[in-house]
């Protein structure tokens, strides 16, 4: 029997826990588990539970997977974001350098402005009337200066070249300036894209944080109800007494049909026995489950799955686990539970159920603590009782 798996912890449960993310894991309540009525629909119930526990545990490894990659997006989208700003940091520092650049040359050109003015203003006194150094002095702006000056062959080359120096000078600092704004905008746009992806990838995050903290929480009510399922097929298995060999089922009888005498037949048929016939317990052991009410004699009925009226038996022979099953009964004589002496008698023989006439269909599991209802199941555990029990030549 599968035995009950650890259930695996993640660190971010507790996360969940305190800051009360996912309603109601903090008040965990497992739903109750019904009490089953036979081992076998106990061990069905447990292989569900597991199944589905296993299924759940996939989802939860993706969820944490997911979460993972997110949380390495984040990181990369943290990095990417704060690599940026330092980026247009730098930027701006280098446009407040050229600004102040440029404010100097400014100054500096207003500055030979103005010494071009006093000069031309000299020139003006001593050439009183000359209508070209008023049309200079008249101008509006440096600019229109050098155009007026060139008109105006008093004005030195030497002053010329000068100025045309540091327009270029300042021409040049203010191309700079617009290059690194233009860089700081493409930045200032990858940043905002960045923080998006960020705001994006956040979500994602909390979402999964809830979606691993709800897989989690299930599977720690389905572990309860697994372990309280596995409790009941404690009570239900222990207690078998053991035994050291098997003996014959009846007192008397003959086998009718052996071990694969047809297609899907996987037990010993005994018949010669009529109605009534006691039907005996093969060693010591514990009754793990009865079924009566079937009726006797057609041989059509689907009662008890074609089994008829049945008792099943836990038994152990040196360690090894058995379960045997005694079908087409007219009754048991023993009840769920019950603890059987070898030899005993546990029911009486019939013909409930699927079969020609009244005799004991006797199928024994081996490694095994009870009696699967699925009979794909049953093949992989039953043995010839030849195998086990050592029949007279005359049967």
């Amino acid at each position: 029997m599968m035995k009950v798996r650890k259930k695996v912890e993640f660190s971010v449960l507790s996360i969940v826990l305190m800051l009360g993310v996912f309603a109601g894991i903090s008040s965990f309540n497992p739903m109750p588990v019904a009490a089953c009525d036979s081992a076998a629909e106990c061990q069905a119930e447990y292989d569900r539970i597991q199944a589905e526990r296993e299924a759940n545990q996939q989802k939860l490894d993706g969820y944490k997977n997911d979460y993972e990659g997110i949380t390495e997006k984040i990181r990369i989208l943290e990095n990417g974001i704060s690599q940026t700003k330092e980026q247009i940091a730098v930027i701006e520092a280098t446009i407040t350098t050229l600004q102040s650049e440029i404010t100097t040359l400014e100054a500096e050109i207003a500055e030979k402005h103005e010494i071009i003015r006093e000069r031309m203003s000299s020139m003006q006194l001593a050439n009183k009337g000359n209508q070209y150094l008023d049309f200079i002095l008249n101008a509006s702006s440096l600019t229109d200066v050098i155009h007026r000056s060139e008109a105006v062959s008093q004005i030195t080359g030497a002053d010329k070249e000068l100025i045309r120096e540091i327009n270029e000078k300042r021409l040049a600092v203010e191309t700079k300036k617009a290059e690194q704004e233009t860089k700081r905008a493409d930045l200032t746009t990858k940043q905002t894209d960045l923080e998006a992806q960020y705001a994006t990838q956040d979500g994602l995050r909390a979402e999964m944080v809830s979606l691993i903290a709800a897989a989690e929480a299930h599977d720690a009510n389905l572990e309860q109800s697994e372990q309280d399922i596995q409790n009941q097929l404690d009570e239900f298995n222990n207690g078998v007494p053991s035994t050291s060999y098997f003996s014959l089922p009846t007192p008397t009888g003959v086998v009718t049909c052996e071990f694969g005498c047809y297609s899907g037949h996987i037990g010993t048929d005994i018949g010669g026995l009529g109605y009534g016939t006691p039907i005996l317990s093969i060693g010591n052991g514990r009754v793990l489950e009865t079924l009566s009410g079937c009726s006797q004699g057609s041989g059509t009925s689907y009662c008890g799955g074609g089994y008829g009226n049945y008792v099943v038996v836990g038994y152990i022979v040196d360690g090894t686990s058995y379960v045997a099953m005694y079908a087409h009964l007219q009754s048991p004589a023993v009840s769920r539970g019950d603890v059987v002496s070898q030899g005993q008698t546990i029911g009486y023989s019939g013909f409930s159920g699927l079969g020609t006439g009244p005799h004991l269909h006797l199928e024994i599991l081996k490694n095994i603590e009870y009696f699967p209802g699925d009979k794909g199941i049953r093949y992989q555990y039953v043995i010839n009782t030849r195998d086990v029990i050592s029949y007279p030549g005359a049967w």
